[in-house]
Protein backbone atom coordinates (compact mmCIF):
# COMPACT_ATOMS: atom_id res chain seq x y z
CA UNK A 1 0.00 0.00 0.00
CA UNK A 2 2.94 2.47 0.44
CA UNK A 3 4.47 1.64 -2.93
CA UNK A 4 1.12 2.72 -4.15
CA UNK A 5 0.86 6.01 -1.86
CA UNK A 6 4.42 6.64 -3.06
CA UNK A 7 3.79 5.97 -7.06
CA UNK A 8 0.74 8.00 -6.87
CA UNK A 9 2.28 10.93 -5.24
CA UNK A 10 5.12 10.93 -7.64
CA UNK A 11 2.74 10.93 -10.85
CA UNK A 12 0.87 13.47 -9.60
CA UNK A 13 3.05 15.38 -7.73
CA UNK A 14 3.96 19.00 -9.11
CA UNK A 15 7.65 18.65 -10.25
CA UNK A 16 9.03 21.43 -8.54
CA UNK A 17 8.10 19.80 -5.35
CA UNK A 18 9.95 16.15 -6.03
CA UNK A 19 13.71 16.56 -4.97
CA UNK A 20 16.16 16.43 -7.75
CA UNK A 21 18.26 13.45 -7.74
CA UNK A 22 21.76 14.12 -6.85
CA UNK A 23 23.28 12.93 -10.07
CA UNK A 24 27.36 12.47 -10.16
CA UNK A 25 29.35 12.75 -13.15
CA UNK A 26 31.88 9.43 -13.53
CA UNK A 27 35.67 11.38 -13.92
CA UNK A 28 38.62 9.74 -15.33
CA UNK A 29 41.67 9.69 -13.19
CA UNK A 30 44.72 10.49 -14.87
CA UNK A 31 46.74 8.48 -12.29
CA UNK A 32 49.80 5.83 -13.16
CA UNK A 33 47.40 2.82 -12.14
CA UNK A 34 45.09 4.08 -15.00
CA UNK A 35 47.43 4.00 -17.69
CA UNK A 36 48.57 0.57 -16.62
CA UNK A 37 45.37 -0.69 -17.76
CA UNK A 38 46.25 0.35 -21.48
CA UNK A 39 49.54 -0.49 -21.88
CA UNK A 40 50.57 -2.84 -24.29
CA UNK A 41 52.29 -6.17 -23.51
CA UNK A 42 53.62 -8.94 -25.89
CA UNK A 43 52.20 -12.45 -26.00
CA UNK A 44 53.28 -15.75 -28.09
CA UNK A 45 50.88 -17.75 -29.64
CA UNK A 46 52.69 -21.15 -27.53
CA UNK A 47 52.58 -19.63 -24.32
CA UNK A 48 50.57 -18.27 -21.00
CA UNK A 49 52.91 -15.70 -20.17
CA UNK A 50 52.54 -11.81 -21.72
CA UNK A 51 55.90 -9.55 -22.25
CA UNK A 52 57.53 -6.37 -21.90
CA UNK A 53 58.71 -5.80 -25.45
CA UNK A 54 61.79 -5.84 -24.97
CA UNK A 55 61.95 -9.10 -23.11
CA UNK A 56 64.00 -12.03 -24.37
CA UNK A 57 61.01 -14.36 -24.45
CA UNK A 58 59.52 -11.80 -27.54
CA UNK A 59 62.38 -9.92 -28.65
CA UNK A 60 62.96 -10.93 -32.55
CA UNK A 61 60.56 -13.66 -32.44
CA UNK A 62 57.96 -13.90 -35.58
CA UNK A 63 55.16 -15.66 -33.57
CA UNK A 64 54.25 -12.68 -31.07
CA UNK A 65 50.84 -10.86 -31.08
CA UNK A 66 50.53 -7.13 -29.16
CA UNK A 67 47.57 -6.90 -26.56
CA UNK A 68 46.49 -4.60 -24.14
CA UNK A 69 47.52 -5.56 -20.47
CA UNK A 70 44.01 -5.75 -19.38
CA UNK A 71 42.85 -8.05 -22.19
CA UNK A 72 45.99 -10.24 -21.32
CA UNK A 73 44.89 -10.54 -18.28
CA UNK A 74 41.38 -11.20 -19.03
CA UNK A 75 42.33 -14.13 -21.22
CA UNK A 76 44.37 -15.22 -17.83
CA UNK A 77 47.83 -14.98 -19.41
CA UNK A 78 49.80 -14.15 -16.17
CA UNK A 79 52.95 -11.58 -16.19
CA UNK A 80 56.25 -13.23 -17.34
CA UNK A 81 58.37 -13.66 -13.89
CA UNK A 82 61.97 -12.06 -16.05
CA UNK A 83 60.94 -9.03 -17.44
CA UNK A 84 57.88 -8.64 -14.88
CA UNK A 85 55.63 -6.62 -17.16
Amino acid sequence: MLILSVLIYLYYAPKSSIPAVNTVTPTVSASPSASVEFEAVYITTSGKKYHKPDCQYVKNKANIKEIQKSEAIRLEYEPCKICNP
